[in-house]
């Protein structure tokens, strides 16, 4: 993809804002008059996975007038339609970018136009600083986004089948401030000895992409990371949960079916899939094990992004109306998937966990790429090679790339 530069002026973010005392505040006398386009990778007006988003913007016209259009476009968020948008000089106003692998190479790439200068957590309810911050690049924020409806790693597990085998179950380690990945690790090998599987979408960043770099947000330089103790720590566990005979973790199916007894996912899918099947059991939430049973889930990138070149009096409006349909998607989603559909301490340990997030370091290289990196681990692993052998292998190859994207990109 070939980089844009001064071929699309660049947006003046201050024209459309007024500053009072540090709070952001807009000249709204002309939404009704616009048209804001929003592209993602479905109709988001007729999509079962993300129709809060079309709520929010309901919402949103109802009370400023604007017309709202859903479109399919831009892929992951750097499609060759979007780039010729840009290049056009009429871009749509926002795109839906999701995949860890878009950032930050839509915003080395001058894709995106910064929106800092709307950015006020301080009175602005519908922003969430960890997730603003998953879209910081150069020390400019470029996305907008809202905890409950990321990709958020989480675990189901059938308690009522549990109880039954007489397996220690995740809440109860969790009580003992035991939950942990050698507890992980425990059940599934207790299962299995009585017939019961487990299933990990082990193919997911969780796996190879945890420990893969580190990120200087101010100058943008990537550092592997991949060799470090940590890291060995990490693919080790799963090396062994992939290898060993005494787990398994590659089962499928629902634990509402049986299928599995425990199983992970993103949120909220996981509890939606779960809920597609009927059942009597009683199916609890927690989330994936850290290494010393701290709280803390991460999350991977989703968030609305506003092109290079979108008209600057459209650009405030934009980012409000992003702002809407996140808080709206949030709102939902908690009060129609999460709250009616755990235990009471479930949920609790579910709103902890969201004020313990974090995100994952971000991709320098494209996701065709991270793909390789997963499939060389497991691959390896399943020829019998050590751990510390896999890294020492591809941890070089790593870091030229990582020297590669610094030398064209990081300050």
């Amino acid at each position: 993809m070939k980089k844009i530069f001064t071929a699309v002026v660049l947006i003046c973010l201050i024209a459309s804002l007024v500053g009072c005392g540090g709070k952001v505040t807009f000249n709204t006398e002309d939404w009704g008059e616009m048209e804001i386009r929003v592209a993602g990778y479905r109709l988001f007006n007729d999509d079962p996975l993300n129709y809060e988003f079309a709520a929010g913007a309901d919402k949103f016209s109802e009370e400023y007038g604007t017309k709202v259009t859903f479109m399919v476009g831009g892929n992951d968020g750097m499609g060759d339609d979007l780039v010729a948008g840009i290049i056009a000089g009429d871009p749509w106003e926002i795109q839906y970018c999701f995949g860890i692998s878009v950032f930050p190479m839509t915003f080395a790439e001058e894709l995106y136009t910064p929106i800092t200068e709307y950015v006020d957590f301080a009175n602005n309810d519908m922003i969430d600083e960890v997730t603003v911050e998953g879209s910081k690049w150069l020390g400019e924020y470029y996305g907008v986004s809202s905890l409950p409806m990321q990709e958020v790693w989480y675990l189901a597990y059938n308690e009522t089948w549990m109880k039954e085998l007489g397996i220690k179950t995740p809440y109860e380690y969790y009580e003992e401030g035991k939950w942990d990945m050698e507890a992980y690790k425990e059940i599934n090998e207790k299962a299995l000895s009585l017939g019961a599987s487990s299933s990990s979408t082990y193919t997911r960043p969780h796996m190879s992409g945890k420990y893969l770099a580190s990120w200087d947000d101010e100058s943008g330089k990537v550092t592997v990371t991949y060799d470090s103790p940590e890291n060995i720590e990490w693919l080790s566990f799963w090396a062994d949960l992939l290898s060993d005979a005494r787990y398994s973790i590659t089962g499928s199916g629902r634990v509402s079916g049986r299928n599995v007894i425990m199983r992970d996912d993103v949120m909220p899918n996981l509890i939606k899939d779960e809920l597609s099947q009927e059942t009597t059991d009683t199916i609890r939430y927690i989330h994936f094990p850290n290494e010393n049973g701290e709280l803390g889930v991460y999350l991977t990138d989703s968030h609305f992004l506003f092109p290079t070149g979108v008209k600057e009096e459209k650009l405030p409006c934009a980012f409000m109306l992003a702002c809407y349909m996140t808080d709206m998607k949030s709102q939902m989603v908690t009060e129609n998937v999460y709250k009616p559909n755990m235990t009471e301490a479930d949920f609790e340990i579910w709103e902890k966990n969201l004020e313990n997030a974090y995100y994952l370091p971000r991709y320098f290289f494209p996701e065709s790429d991270m793909y390789q990196v997963r499939r060389q681990f497991r691959e390896d692993v399943a020829a019998g090679k050590a751990v510390a052998t896999h890294i020492a292998e591809n941890t070089e190859s790593l870091k030229a790339k990582a020297d590669e994207f610094n030398e064209k990109y990081a300050q």
